[in-house]
């Protein structure tokens, strides 16, 4: 349990962010950069060192990747570091845990199914716990399901506190003008008609509060 729970983190939280990473590899190792004399060098001399036939070559052992971290350089394509390091992990601790293959995220990240695993992340955000207890989808309910991600450039958002700031002219109109209070609260959880066993209420249902 101590090496799933840090690995589910890593994946849930790389998969929300990048649901929608690339899983294959591009023919272009920098196929977001533009072509110029930078790319080029870069390209040329990595494939330089890692060619065992050139001059240049260096062996694996020997070789340091130093990442600029600073904002301008981190890698976006064909998907994050941090979600590439954790699928990577998982496959490497995978022969250790056989029970991996058929539990989520571990499940999506080794077949490759980023479907699979933004649903499986949706779910565990909006109800912690609820994912490990549920059945897999099947392939009806997949086919039916669409996961869209949309990237948010833009965003904007009007904060309002108090009475309407209404203009003076308005005033003597004869509309009803207010505040309707929106509160969010959540009663006490309540079985299905046809719950079978007499399961109790889970602690995470009882804890769930959004």
């Amino acid at each position: 349990m101590k090496l799933i729970a840090p690995f589910r983190i890593a994946l849930l939280l790389a998969f929300a962010v990048i649901a929608s990473a690339t899983w294959a590899q591009s023919s272009d190792p920098l196929s977001s950069w533009n072509d110029g004399e930078a790319k080029s060098r870069i390209v040329k001399f990595v494939q330089a060192v890692t060619d065992n036939a050139s001059k240049d070559h260096v062996p694996a052992s020997d070789r340091i990747a130093v990442f600029d971290n600073d904002g301008t350089l981190w890698s976006e394509q064909p998907m994050y570091f941090q979600l590439a390091f954790a699928i990577d992990r998982v496959k490497v601790l995978a022969p250790k845990h056989p029970e991996w293959k058929a539990r989520q995220p571990f499940k999506a990240a080794l077949e490759g199914d980023a479907k699979a695993a933004a649903l499986d992340c949706i779910s565990d955000h909006l109800m912690p716990g609820r994912r490990g207890e549920a059945r897999e989808p099947n392939a009806k309910e997949l086919a039916a399901t669409l996961v869209l991600a949309l990237p948010l450039d833009e965003a904007s958002v009007k904060v309002s506190a108090g009475d309407p700031a209404d203009d003076p002219g308005d005033l003597d109109r004869p509309v009803w003008a207010g505040v309707v209070p929106l509160a969010e609260s959540f009663g006490a959880p309540v079985d299905a008609p046809d719950l079978r066993g007499g399961h109790s209420i889970p602690d995470y249902v009882l804890a769930w509060r959004r």
